[in-house]
């Protein structure tokens, strides 16, 4: 047996609260999320968040080449 028309109406009426609840939701945390990356930049600042400003694949100034310390024999 099918629902009457008023039954669905209310049914659809109560899922587009909640659905309008849910993107509420997600746009809140997306909003929290995007503060917090900002934030984190700003504390920042310009400076690479690595200790030297070299990349991952760049050895240290610190720290002799690979090649250089193979070559010394212990």
């Amino acid at each position: 047996m099918s629902m009457p028309w008023s039954e669905i109406h209310a049914h659809n009426r109560a899922t587009e609260a909640m659905a309008e609840r849910l993107e509420l939701r997600i746009h809140a945390i997306a909003w929290l999320i995007t503060a917090t990356v900002l934030a984190m930049r700003l504390v920042a600042g310009r400076q690479d968040l690595t200790s030297d400003a070299t990349g991952w694949d760049d050895p240290s100034p610190n720290e002799p080449a690979a090649e250089a310390t193979a070559a010394q024999p212990y």
